[in-house]
């Protein structure tokens, strides 16, 4: 953004979880977390899928525990929308 020019108070990192792939899921979540760490302008924006019932609700916890604020899911992606 500084080489840019360009002024931004924060902006988000947004991680899509994919079903079934929850080793790469919590990678992805704790790289998105590690950025923000890096540059505090980023704010962390994790993910889970629903479908995966109990490590969704581990990882929350875990995520919880980082301080992350904010977990995004995506109906379209994540194929949950009409359920």
């Amino acid at each position: 953004m500084d080489s840019l020019n360009i002024s931004v108070q924060y902006y988000g990192g947004i991680i899509i979880a994919d079903r079934g792939n929850t080793q790469r899921q919590a990678s992805r979540n704790d790289r998105i977390i590690k950025l923000s760490h890096v540059n505090p302008k980023l704010i962390p924006i994790c993910s889970v899928h629903p479908y995966d019932s109990l490590f969704a609700l581990k990882e929350i916890e875990r995520l919880k525990g980082k301080g992350v604020a904010i977990i995004k899911l995506h109906p379209f992606s994540q194929e949950i929308e009409g359920r």
